[in-house]
C-alpha cells in the first residue's frame, strides 16, 4: 500500500482507549473518563490482521492512555503475533507495573510523554502529582525495551527544562524527542499557539552555542 506521494505505507496507530488518568492542558481529551465505544481485543485483532494482509508491518498502539486497559496486555499479545514490531505510546503512570509483562507479550519499543522533570511544572502541565511513577517507569522500561520520551516544548512553561531533560535521557540510556506545538496558517494567531508555541531552532541554537 503507497500514500499519495507514492511512498510505501509499513506502519499504523491504533487508539484503543480515549480515557486518560492526566489532565493535560494543551490535549483536547483531558482528563476524560468515560471511554466511549472502544474496539473490543477481538475487533483490534482482526483490523491488525488486514493490516498484515496489505502490507502494514508496524502498530504503535495509542490512547487516550491504553495501560488503562484491562485487556491491554492481551491486546499487544495477539498483535504481535501479526506485526514486525509493536509499540505504544504512554503517559507512563502505570509502566512500572506493565513494562515487564508487556515486553513478554512482544512490545518492542514505548514512548513516554514526559513533558517536565520539575513536580510542580509536571502537575500544572498534567493536572496531577505523579512525576515520580513516571520516572519510575522509565527507568523500568529503559532496562528491557528501547524508551523514547516525548516532550512538548512551550514557551514560559518548560522551555528552560531541556538540558536537564536531555541529561536524564543520557543518564538513563533513552532517546529524547522534542515536540514543537504547530497549528495550521489559519489558526497561527490564536491565543493558545502565541502564548505556548516555542521555535525550536531557537533552543537548537542555544544548545550549538553552549557546546562551542
Amino acid at each position: 500500500m503507497f500514500d499519495r506521494y507514492n511512498r510505501e505505507i509499513r506502519g499504523m496507530r491504533i487508539s484503543i482507549t480515549q480515557k486518560c488518568n492526566l489532565r493535560c492542558f494543551y490535549c483536547h481529551n483531558e482528563g476524560q473518563k468515560k471511554s466511549g465505544m472502544e474496539m473490543s481485543s477481538k475487533e483490534i485483532e482482526r483490523i491488525v490482521g488486514i493490516g498484515k494482509r496489505i502490507g502494514i508491518r508496524k502498530l504503535k498502539i495509542t490512547g487516550g492512555e491504553p495501560l488503562l486497559r484491562n485487556d491491554v496486555v492481551e491486546i499487544v499479545e495477539k498483535a504481535s503475533k501479526y506485526m514486525d514490531e509493536v509499540s505504544m505510546t504512554t503517559n507512563g503512570i502505570l509502566l512500572d507495573k506493565y513494562a515487564i509483562v508487556l515486553k513478554n507479550a512482544g512490545l518492542g519499543r514505548v514512548n513516554v510523554s514526559l513533558d517536565s522533570l520539575n513536580p510542580e511544572i509536571y502537575r500544572y502541565i498534567t493536572g496531577v502529582s505523579r512525576l515520580q511513577s513516571v520516572i519510575t517507569g522509565i527507568k523500568t522500561a529503559g532496562e528491557i525495551m528501547p524508551v523514547k520520551i516525548n516532550t512538548v516544548v512551550m514557551k514560559d512553561v518548560n522551555e528552560n527544562e531541556i538540558e536537564n531533560m536531555i541529561k536524564f535521557a543520557n543518564e538513563n540510556n533513552v532517546t529524547l524527542q522534542l515536540i514543537e506545538i504547530e497549528t495550521d496558517k489559519k489558526h497561527a494567531g490564536n491565543g493558545f499557539y502565541r502564548k505556548y508555541h516555542h521555535d525550536l531552532q531557537d533552543i537548537e541554537n542555544g544548545l550549538k552555542e553552549k557546546a562551542l
